[in-house]
């Protein structure tokens, strides 16, 4: 089975890969070379996609609002139960009566 030996070397604009193969001859050996350019840029990508999800997160304006507390019902005390709710009025019910 043939055994390689591999070196990488890397850089900012591109990897070199270098595998050293069987022997060819007496005096000859069989080689690989690969360039792989912008290879160490692919994880700027990933940190950079991360830097956004994260000032994504964090900017107020995409939380949601929280909704107001409903008001409280005063309990009758001396019939131990609660006072019936006010009945609720429609939205449109002003506009109507102001024209």
């Amino acid at each position: 089975m043939p055994m390689t030996e591999v070196a990488i070397d890397r850089g900012i604009g591109r990897d070199l890969y270098v595998a050293l193969g069987e022997p060819v001859g007496t005096t000859a050996w069989s080689i690989r070379l690969h360039h792989k350019p912008f290879v160490n840029w692919i994880w700027g990508g990933c940190v950079l996609m991360a830097l956004g999800g994260v000032l994504a997160v964090l900017d107020r304006r995409y939380r949601a609002r929280r909704v107001a507390a409903a008001p409280l019902v005063p309990i009758n005390l001396s019939a131990g139960r609660q006072a019936p709710p006010a009945p609720a009025q429609p939205a449109l019910a002003g506009r109507a009566a102001a024209q």
